[in-house]
């Protein structure tokens, strides 16, 4: 007689987002809530050939550089860095320790943030009701539309 496998339990697994989904989230937040804000998005993570990655360490690309700078001075610090994980299972490299640490020890503040919300509460609470001394036009201001219907895939708003 033969005997069958048994199955393990169906688990339904809920996804977490991923961390890029979770960036591209923050900076259209960003673009909306503070429409002249300047900020700059690390291009370090992802995976490169390892002719690009060489090149790109040869431009000054610095491994575990934080994913976000907004380089507004407040409440006592120079600029407010960014490492930005996934809400569950974000683990920080010893580099991004290091340049966490760096960049607090040189009067900024560095952080990590698990999640689009949490990055956007600290965003807020160090901005607050931050104004610019000067406004640029930003092209992103023009195809905020098309980006966020890229995001959804609804291509209707």
């Amino acid at each position: 007689m033969r005997t069958r496998k048994r199955r393990a339990p169906f688990k339904l697994k809920v996804q977490c987002p991923k961390e890029d989904y979770e960036q591209i989230c923050l900076i259209t937040w960003i673009k909306k809530r503070y429409p002249h804000l300047k900020l700059n998005g690390s291009a370090n993570g992802g995976s490169r050939h390892i002719a690009e990655a060489a090149k790109f360490k040869r431009m000054g690309v610095s491994k575990g550089y934080p994913d976000l700078t907004i380089p507004i001075a407040r409440k006592g610090y120079h600029g407010l860095y960014i490492e930005l994980k996934r809400i569950e299972g974000g683990v920080m490299s010893p580099e991004q320790k290091d340049w966490l640490a760096f960049l607090n020890a040189e009067g900024n503040l560095a952080v990590r943030a698990n999640g689009f919300q949490e990055a956007a509460n600290i965003i807020e609470d160090y901005l607050g009701d931050w104004k610019p001394k000067i406004i640029f036009k930003d092209k992103f201001d023009d195809d905020i539309e098309s980006v966020l219907q890229g995001i959804s895939g609804s291509g209707g708003g």
